[in-house]
This record gives structure tokens, C-alpha cells and sequence, in this order.
């Protein structure tokens, strides 16, 4: 089945509390509903793909994806066609927004998260931000190089930029909750387990 060309892309500008954008993209609602048609079919092995070993972007309180209603069979072939589409349309990668771009995303990053468990440490992520909080730098360090060759490995790589190592847990806490995009409060460990 060939895609149809997508619909107008919004680019909606969000300033993070750090200064830089992040500009989202808004599907017209046509085109939101065949993203997720396309990609819901996919949720139960990607959930398995994840497994027990990290947390992830979860939209339920037990930790399962929270499926959509209306639930339809999509198929691998017509995914690719619509991301194709929206690359023509000007999105790089996965469309920043849409709620499957960040399935799609656990998808891809669970290959990382079993490599950086084997290491050693299990990965607390959210979408494509990770940490790693291990005893010790070494514990950490180890897990996210083998979580780095394991982005290797699929095309990916870290940003350097917006990678940093905390060895007092009052400022990790204090940096995760004041980075944006994370409703952890200054003194509120969220879902991070005391020392």
C-alpha cells in the first residue's frame, strides 16, 4: 500500500527552562490518528522488548504503555511508508510530540537499556533522556558506555552536550528537576529509590 502524502506540519516552538527550543511537531489530526493506528500493533513487543530491566516511558501507573481505544492491525511496511512521509514533509527522525514517537522510541533504545543492565546498572529513561545511578562512577561509567556502543550499534549516538556524571545525589536530583521536561521537584526523589 503506498502512503499518501501527510498533511500540513505545525512546528509548534517550546523554550526549555535551559534556553534552547525544542520544536514539536503537530499532525493534523488525520495523520495523528494513522500514526497510531500504525503503531499500536507494535506495543505488546516493544513492551517486551523492554522487559523488567529499566524503566521507561510509561503512560500507566503500573508501569504497562496504556493502550489506545479503537485499537486497529497496522502492518511494518506501512509505518515506514508514513515515516518516510513525514521526512518529506520535513521531520528528521521521529516526529517530536506525537505519543507513538516515544513507543517507537523504546523500541529502538531497548537494545541500549539491555546493554547498559548487563553492565551492571539498570537505566531509569524517559524517552531518549537516561540515567544511571550506580554505587560507584565506575558502576555508571561502565553502564553507559555499553548503553553508548549500543546507540553505536543502531546509528545513534549520545549528545555530549547534555551528558553529565553526579556523584552527590542532591545535585543529580536538583539537575533532573530543574533540567525541563521533568515534574521532579528540588527534594522530591520521584521515582528515583532513596540511597
Amino acid at each position: 500500500m503506498d502512503q499518501r502524502p501527510v498533511g500540513a506540519i505545525r512546528w509548534e516552538r517550546r523554550s526549555k527552562p535551559g534556553g534552547d527550543d525544542r520544536w514539536l511537531a503537530r499532525l493534523e489530526p488525520r495523520d495523528a490518528r494513522t500514526f497510531r493506528r500504525l503503531v499500536l500493533p507494535l506495543v505488546p513487543r516493544i513492551e517486551r522488548s523492554i522487559g523488567p530491566d529499566s524503566y521507561a516511558v510509561r503512560a500507566a501507573a503500573d508501569g504497562r504503555l496504556r493502550p489506545w481505544p479503537g485499537a486497529a492491525v497496522g502492518c511494518a511496511r506501512e509505518l515506514r511508508s508514513f515515516l518516510r512521509a513525514l521526512a518529506e514533509a520535513g521531520v528528521r527522525g521521529l516526529p517530536v510530540g506525537p505519543d507513538p514517537s516515544a513507543i517507537l522510541a523504546n523500541g529502538v533504545l531497548a537494545h541500549a537499556d539491555r546493554l547498559a543492565a548487563a553492565a551492571g546498572c539498570r537505566p531509569i529513561r524517559w524517552v531518549d533522556d537516561v540515567v544511571f545511578a550506580a554505587a560507584g562512577p565506575g558502576g555508571a561509567i561502565r553502564a553507559f558506555d555499553a548503553w553508548r556502543r549500543g546507540l553505536a550499534e543502531l546509528g545513534l549516538e549520545a549528545h555530549d552536550g547534555k551528558t553529565r556524571m553526579f556523584t552527590d545525589i542532591g545535585e543529580a536530583l536538583f539537575a533532573i528537576g530543574t533540567s525541563g521536561g521533568s515534574d521532579v521537584r528540588h527534594g522530591d526523589h520521584g521515582i528515583i529509590p532513596e540511597p
